[in-house]
């Protein structure tokens, strides 16, 4: 076993951040030590030793400028922490945009491992001075790891690099990811439910959505930080989100799981605007379909190949922004009657993967 792992991410949520503490929880297997240097705009004990680093303007803010700034505070931050440490440690880096931080690091002899938890921002690949040092940051890491194929592909064609140490970790649930908790969250018996999780944003079809479950007498339940109030409240009024939207906030997965489980559908739609949200593979797809919820996705193509074989789902014919499809799509949904799918691919398959990279 390996002796000490170094864990450096910087995320807007620590506690809703589900794909980092399935990473931690395996890699714990390979390691004797592990040790987290993190930001993000809460505090969330992962068990292990943690240190956080904090940001002027929060871990995840909106205005490029500042987040850019917060990232190169960041990187310098976490290199001076370790660059008196012994360099036959191993560090695992979260995060496109931490490239200077991945470079330096490997520069300075580490064993760098780099998850591309998305895209880098389009300002880094449409650069050609960034777009060189970030290729300069892929070429210095040990290993490379991806979301899914289209991210790893889309990148590497971009840089004009053939990778042979680059790999997917794609989203799936962990073993652990059935478990559920007694919840305060009221759930109406009265209404369908309809479950959202970061959703209430434009980018993600947030008003488009609830305008069409609301006009299809459904009951929202909403988790996540993300709401965009102008927004929203340009296709739903103030009363019809008291009345019908809850908004919950970050919850831990134990507490989604529980309302996932009680919802008769989940709506995931990501606007294909971007290269991120034209590739994007949330964890609450596999979520969903672990737990045998209803899906209603956008066409966009990792999500339609990611519910691939999963009988409880519609794929609808836009990425968001039409509202009749929307509400065409939920309609099939309900008529599919459940099938009660065993659900075969998780998290742990990649135990395999991590020994032989991390192997003394």
């Amino acid at each position: 076993m390996n002796k000490e792992l170094i864990y450096i991410v910087k995320t807007q949520s620590l506690k809703s951040d589900h794909r980092v503490r399935k990473e931690l929880n395996l890699l714990k297997n390979n390691f004797e030590k592990i040790r987290v240097i993190y930001s993000s705009n809460d505090d969330y004990d992962l068990k292990f030793e943690q240190k956080k680093i904090r940001l002027p303007g929060g871990a995840a803010h909106r205005n490029l400028v500042i987040r850019l700034m917060g990232a190169i505070y960041f990187s310098l931050c976490s290199f001076f922490l370790l660059v008196f440490s012994k360099n036959n440690k191993s560090i695992w880096v979260c995060d496109p945009i931490l490239f200077p931080l991945v470079y330096m690091l490997a520069f300075r002899g580490f064993y760098v491992v780099w998850d591309h938890h998305e895209l880098p921002p389009g300002w880094v690949l449409n650069s050609k001075i960034f777009r060189f040092f970030f290729k300069l940051s892929y070429r210095s890491c040990r290993v490379n790891f991806h979301a899914n194929e289209a991210r790893k592909n889309y990148l590497e064609n971009i840089l004009n690099i053939e990778n042979n140490n680059s790999y997917v970790l794609r989203n799936y649930p962990s073993y652990n990811d059935f478990s559920s908790e007694y919840s305060d969250i009221v759930i109406p018996k009265t209404k369908p439910i309809a479950y959202l999780q970061n959703s209430l944003i434009k980018e993600r079809c947030g008003g488009e959505l609830c305008r069409a479950l609301i006009d299809l007498g459904y009951y929202i339940i909403h988790a996540g930080s993300s709401f965009d109030q102008k927004y929203m409240l340009s296709y739903v009024s103030e009363r019809e989100m008291q009345e019908n939207i809850q908004i919950c906030g970050n919850l831990p997965l134990s507490t989604i799981n529980t309302i996932l489980s009680q919802s008769d559908i989940t709506l995931i739609f990501y606007r294909d605007n971007s290269i991120n949200q034209k590739f994007c593979e949330p964890n609450r797809v596999y979520q969903a379909m672990l737990l045998n919820v209803k899906i209603v996705a956008g066409n966009n193509p990792t999500l339609v190949e990611a519910m691939d074989g999963y009988a409880n789902h519609v794929i609808a014919n836009t990425d968001g922004r039409n509202i009749i499809e929307i509400k065409n799509s939920i309609t099939k949904a309900k008529s599919i009657k459940l099938e009660m799918q065993e659900y075969s691919k998780y998290w742990e398959d990649y135990a395999s993967l991590f020994n032989d990279i991390f192997c003394d």
